[in-house]
């Protein structure tokens, strides 16, 4: 049974959209990333090689970064790891190669969402479209109890943008009781001037907006679990982002498509391995 949901997951993350998977938890991540997650495993999964966590349900997110419009759509949520070394996360892929009792880091590479081409945007010309990039980088966080904090580190190699971006965060997890967790996070993300040109700039622009680096966006998150049986769960995710610093200063968010605020939430039936 653990094979056929392995070769399930890999064949949805091989035929779907990378889009749709990019996005799959509205923006990046939902509660603890996979290598913090995997180390609250329940005994019984920890015994496996494989062990994580499918699901596909109903997503509303913005259309792209710094949107006003939202959509709402079907989405999976894919998380899996070896041996607790290797993890796949959404359009994610790791390897866990620094790992003592507190202390996890390693090497990750990940497709970022693009933005669609032709979008119609109030006293500005047509937005144009970025392709979805391939970044890789680096990671690291400390789990203490049910308290986390990561970091990770991506630079662009696809030449889509051609920056870097950091990203921050921290939670912790509450069990009220043996079946519902609620876990509350909140971050900040970073950018280099070439990655928030990139995004958030607009055709003709480079005169009017000049980004410079620094942090653009800091989130909020709460994710909700109630426990239905041994494998499985219903999660709900919800994820409120301001764009600050030069982000909000983009024509693309100034204008009557864009918005500071950036809301997202996830819901759906979770099948763990």
């Amino acid at each position: 049974m653990k094979h056929s949901i392995f070769i399930l997951t890999i064949a949805a993350a091989l035929v779907l959209p990378q889009s749709a998977l990019a996005s799959a938890t509205g923006t990046r991540h939902q509660e603890e990333p996979i290598f913090i997650e995997s180390i609250e495993l329940e005994d019984d999964r920890k015994r496996d090689n494989w062990a994580g966590r499918f699901s596909l349900g109903l997503l509303y997110a913005p259309i792209f970064p710094g949107s006003s419009e939202q959509t709402v759509r079907l989405a999976p949520d894919i998380k899996f790891n070896y041996r607790d070394l290797f993890f796949v996360e959404n359009t994610s892929i790791g390897s866990v190669i620094y790992k003592q009792r507190l202390v996890r880091a390693g090497i990750i590479g990940r497709f970022s969402i693009g933005r669609p081409n032709g979008l119609p945007v109030v006293n500005l010309d047509n937005i144009k479209g970025i392709g979805e990039a391939f970044e890789v980088g680096v990671f690291a966080g400390t789990s203490l109890y049910k308290l986390f904090v990561t970091a990770e580190a991506y630079f662009d190699v696809s030449g889509v943008h051609g920056g870097a971006s950091v990203e921050l965060e921290g939670g912790y997890t509450f069990e009220l009781n043996s079946n519902f967790k609620f876990t509350p996070v909140i971050g900040a993300l970073w950018g280099s001037r070439n990655y928030l040109q990139t995004y958030f700039e607009t055709p003709g622009d480079s005169e009017s907006f000049q980004a410079k680096a620094g942090v653009y966006e800091m989130f909020g998150e709460a994710a909700l679990e109630q426990r239905l049986s041994e494998k499985w769960l219903i999660k709900g995710t919800a994820r409120l982002s301001y764009l600050v610093g030069s982000s909000a200063r983009s024509p693309v968010v100034l204008s009557g498509a864009g918005s500071r605020v950036q809301l997202a939430s996830f819901i759906a039936l979770v099948k763990l391995f």
